[in-house]
């Protein structure tokens, strides 16, 4: 059993729960949610390795041996770490004993570590521990990018929407909206094929140039109207699509509203296909309404 301790940074609101992401994740690489809170999922999995480094919105995976409703024994000599996700302190003198009850021994000098971990449903204890691939992610900040042009997506939210959509490596995800390739970036990390559409030779020019610089690839680009057609082949979609009017007064620049104009024609463009993640609330902006962002997963089965 692995326990995720889920960020807390996690775009809001959201359509579904704070465990969307994983749930999508766990789609790409079979695994099942088995409990979801607000700090953290327990899942099982047959593919850690892989499911942690797809994760954004997550700061480790943990190998859970004990705690509610887990039994299980500890054998060998460790060094104790306490992690707190949102439970009580442990005190150091605690968490030793806990760990000496399962049959270990503790030394400082070790060079295992287990870790006892403090949530508001109990207390877990977990043998391994593996970063996300959150923790590479701020390589490829837009500030680190050769090119970028603001507001632009930053790495977390790309890939957030590219695990959304549920893109297994090797097969294409389209951007119909690329830009300067945020979210073509992060699919392209995951293993998928990224194809790109834009209106803008400078954006495409600009993607082109921020492959070269991450990755020496070169990823497919289309130069033209993403509303005149659909790709064919293409099942997966991540997309922030144009912000049509938006409202800066009193809000996030990354809340994002559409005249129902362009909300129907941006539906038009993402409708046909398979999976997709995309950040926008579709519907009327009455005058002085202020309605806020909606993380909206469409999956066309």
């Amino acid at each position: 059993m692995r326990l995720v301790e889920i960020s807390g940074d996690i775009p809001k609101p959201i359509i579904g729960d704070r465990c969307e992401e994983i749930r999508a994740v766990l789609e790409v690489f079979p695994g099942r949610i088995l409990k979801c809170t607000k700090r953290y999922a327990l899942i099982d999995t047959d593919n850690p390795k892989e499911v942690s480094y797809r994760l954004a919105m997550a700061h480790y995976v943990y190998e859970v041996i004990h705690g509610p409703g887990i039994e299980g024994e500890l054998s060998g000599t460790y060094l104790v770490e306490r992690v707190r996700i949102g439970g009580r302190r442990i005190e150091v003198k605690e968490a030793l004993e806990i760990v000496k009850s399962l049959g270990a021994s503790v030394d400082l000098k070790a060079k295992e570590r287990t870790f006892v971990i403090s949530t508001p449903d109990g207390i877990f204890v977990a043998t391994r521990r593996l970063p996300t691939g959150r923790r590479f992610l701020y390589k490829r900040k837009p500030a680190n990018r050769p090119v970028h042009d603001p507001p632009t997506l930053d790495p977390y939210l790309s890939r957030f929407l590219v695990n959304l959509s549920r893109v297994p490596p090797g097969e294409r995800l389209l951007d119909p909206f690329c830009g300067f390739g945020s979210i073509l970036l992060e699919a392209y990390d995951v293993g998928a094929k990224p194809i790109g559409i834009d209106m803008r030779k400078r954006a495409l020019e600009g993607t082109m140039k921020n492959f070269e610089h991450f990755y020496h690839a070169r990823p497919q680009l289309v130069l033209g109207d993403s509303t005149k057609g659909i790709i064919k082949g293409v099942k997966h979609v991540a997309s922030d699509p144009p912000r049509g009017k938006m409202l800066r007064k009193g809000l996030d620049a990354r809340y994002k509203f559409l005249e129902v104009t362009d909300a129907r024609r941006i539906s038009a463009v993402l409708g046909p296909y398979h999976d997709v993640g995309s950040p926008v609330y579709y519907g009327v902006l009455n005058e002085g309404t202020k309605k806020e962002l909606r993380f909206v997963v469409y999956k066309n089965r």
